[in-house]
């Protein structure tokens, strides 16, 4: 009998136990804003453009410091250019789950010493030339001196957006990305999926179409759509830049934003015969960015890089008729409905003419 009555004690202690961790479990996933993973937020620098002289190129020396919830992380320095593409140098930190804001900032040193401009706020010593974000756990996005819809474009900072265009303020721009870690990898977090568009947190849904408007899961998301509702993306157009949201879709590659003005051109050239070169450097490319990026219109030059900027056969006198059938060949690919009519304004460079200057593609 006693035996019977410490078997029943047992599992009674046993069931108060499981249900205690029940208990707890439950709390602790209602209080963890990603029960599925331990969050991490990374910082990724892609891009580091100088907006004004900073300095002779082969004495450039730029370097950023980052902070996420105070904690200090210090770039590799890039040397030697004024321009630097693809860096992908990343700066991760462990961040509580049960905290849906991250503080991050972001300061751009030359030669380790002298702040470079890349805050819209009014440059002060006491810390204008920082830039200050926000990222939410909650939601995968951030505000603070960049966001949705600003002038700059979101995941691009602008020294020049503090009014210093025609003042030389060691202006620059970098283009970044913030991301966190999520169980199914399709880049929204738990709990917008749970919460807001009534997805599975634990399936990829990236290239689902579940509302039928022609735009991944991931596109909408990352610029504040929601997935699970339909948008007229095929007639949206924010800015206005002449672009649909669909139409910044499909130039997404080239980091087009559907809330900042875009503008992309395509540039055909002959090669010259006797250099057998084509006759616009690429530092062109680099002076129209300067020019059109201080202002907030970024410049895609489509050199060979997105699909077009083709070397046209060496002719020594191209005529009217010649040159609309080049435009037919090498720009619509003789396709009158090709995407990229709508898309790209198209130049192209000959040898030599038999028509006016100035000449307009109609």
């Amino acid at each position: 009998m006693n035996q019977k009555k410490n078997t029943l004690l047992s599992l009674i202690v046993i069931l108060l136990y499981l249900s205690s961790m029940l208990t707890l479990s439950v709390t602790a996933k209602k209080d963890d804003l990603d029960p599925l993973v331990d969050v991490e937020v990374t910082f990724t620098i892609q891009t580091i453009r100088t907006l004004d002289d900073i300095a002779n190129a082969s004495n450039i020396k730029l370097a950023l410091n980052v902070t996420i919830n105070q904690n200090y992380f210090v770039s590799p320095t890039w040397t030697g250019k004024n321009s630097y593409y693809n860096l992908d140098w990343s700066a991760t930190q462990n961040v509580p789950d049960k905290k849906e804001n991250v503080s991050i900032s972001i300061t751009l040193y030359h030669d380790q010493t002298t702040f470079c401009d890349i805050s819209p706020k009014t440059n002060t010593p006491s810390g204008g030339y920082i830039a200050e974000l926000i990222y939410n756990i909650r939601t995968g996005h951030w505000h603070g001196d960049d966001y949705h819809n600003d002038s700059s474009g979101y995941g691009r900072l602008n020294g020049c957006d503090d009014g210093s265009i025609y003042l030389n303020q060691r202006d620059c721009e970098i283009w970044f990305t913030i991301t966190q870690n999520d169980y199914d990898s399709d880049g929204a977090p738990y709990w917008i999926e749970t919460n807001i568009y009534n997805t599975n947190p634990q399936i990829n849904n990236q290239n689902d179409d579940t509302d039928n408007d022609d735009i991944p899961f991931s596109w909408e998301h990352f610029w504040n759509y929601n997935p699970s509702s339909y948008d007229d993306h095929h007639n949206l157009d924010s800015e206005p830049d002449g672009l649909t949201n669909y139409e910044e879709y499909i130039t997404s590659q080239w980091n087009s934003d559907p809330y900042r003005k875009d503008l992309f051109l395509e540039l055909d050239q002959m090669l010259y015969p006797t250099t057998n070169t084509p006759p616009v450097p690429p530092i062109v490319n680099e002076m129209l960015q300067n020019v059109y990026h201080k202002y907030n219109i970024v410049f895609h030059l489509d050199n060979g890089t997105m699909g077009g900027g083709e070397i046209i056969p060496y002719d020594k006198l191209t005529t009217y008729r010649e040159l609309a059938a080049l435009y037919e060949d090498y720009f619509l690919h003789n396709n009158p409905d090709n995407w990229r009519k709508g898309v790209f304004r198209y130049g192209i460079f000959v040898y030599n003419k038999l028509f006016p200057k100035g000449h307009a593609f109609s």
